[in-house]
């Protein structure tokens, strides 16, 4: 018998620098500092490259399939790097300075260049429910989900969680900064039913 777990999704030297070059500031457009401003924009203004410099925590990256979050005190966003090089950790507290772009459904920055600034913590999980993951409105978010986990296995530095919530199967993958070994997940869930956190 599985019992309910929660899943949160959904991210150095303090002078280090990574990144492309500068992009080139777009004259007459403010520069946004907040990623709710980024998330804002309608697509016709994300494609005119306003200028980004914000400061966020990494909630999650994968860099092998180009995937990377931050969060600010305002919103999550994605940041489209192209750079398989990188490799900042969940709770790495950087600066970012790009520009914003919308190539698919939702603004993002792109061309960035960071500096990381030290560590944070990650921001606290918002709890959501799977129709609002569904929806696209939390893409980006650290969120909160609870379900039924019903098979734990190791994929790379993540876990893979298949997970059931409100009555629909999800995939989840775990950041790596709060990984559990698969096997010890394995046998909490066979001997009591429970996850640990």
């Amino acid at each position: 018998m599985w019992s309910p777990t929660v899943a949160c999704f959904a991210l150095a030297v303090a002078s280090m620098g990574y990144g492309q070059q500068a992009p080139p500031r777009a004259p007459g457009l403010p520069t946004l500092t907040t990623a709710e401003q980024i998330r804002e924009l309608t697509t016709e203004q994300a494609n005119r490259g306003y200028p980004v410099r914000l400061r966020a925590v990494v909630t999650y990256s994968d860099f092998t399939v180009g995937d990377f979050f931050a969060q600010d005190a305002t919103a999550g966003i994605y940041v489209n790097e192209t750079d398989r090089s990188l490799r900042f950790q969940p709770g790495e507290l950087l600066e970012i300075e790009g520009v914003t772009e919308e190539l698919d459904f939702a603004p993002q920055i792109a061309k960035a260049r960071y500096r990381v600034l030290g560590r944070a913590p990650l921001p606290r999980p918002r709890k959501v429910h799977l129709g609002d993951l569904l929806s696209t409105r939390e893409d980006s978010q650290w969120v909160q989900l609870e379900g039924i986990v019903q098979n734990v296995e190791p994929d790379g530095d993540h876990l893979k969680l298949d997970m059931v919530s409100e009555g629909r199967s999800l995939l989840v993958y775990s950041v790596s900064e709060n990984l559990i070994s698969a096997k010890k997940m394995r046998e909490t869930l066979d001997s009591d039913g429970r996850s640990a956190e």
